[in-house]
């Protein structure tokens, strides 16, 4: 036969499944080499993973820092503006402008000053013996809680 030629005894059928059983068993220990080496990469890949992934957000962050920059430079160049259209509105000339052509306000022809005779109190210091300063304070005094007394009063009366 073919193994004849080779150099090789005929054997019997339980040798060769002896021997294939043998290879087996040899054959083995090199399964588990594969296993071990698929093992590994997978931890190598999901390291590669997270730092892929930590790098990711890193990178995710700077443009979120540069997209915040420009949006606080915009609000702050609005806050210029505005605070700019503020002053241009509150301006005193402009108030007068609308006052007058608007509102149909002018300023006042004639400007009248009261004033309280102070001769009076003077007179009523002599008179009495006291220092006339001392009667001038306490009519200031009397004029202010008059003019409260009768703003109290104008505020408690009902509107008609």
């Amino acid at each position: 036969m073919v193994l004849d030629r080779f150099g090789f005894e005929q054997s019997s059928s339980i040798e060769i499944r002896a021997n294939a059983a043998a290879q087996a068993r040899r054959k083995a220990p090199v399964v588990r080499a594969p296993v071990a080496c698929l093992v590994v990469a997978l931890v190598i890949i999901s390291v590669g993973l997270g730092l892929t992934s930590r790098a990711a957000r890193a990178v995710q962050s700077g443009y979120r820092i540069v997209h915040l920059k420009k949006q606080l430079a915009t609000l702050q160049n609005e806050n210029a503006f505005l605070e700019a259209e503020l002053a241009r509105i509150q301006s005193p000339s402009r108030i007068e402008e609308i006052a007058r052509n608007k509102l149909g306000m002018a300023p006042p022809e004639e400007i009248r000053v009261a004033g309280v005779d102070q001769g009076w109190q003077a007179a009523m210091a002599v008179r009495s013996g006291e220092d006339a300063e001392v009667t001038q304070a306490a009519s200031w005094l009397d004029v202010f809680t008059r003019i409260a007394s009768g703003a109290r009063t104008a505020q408690a009366r009902p509107a008609r």
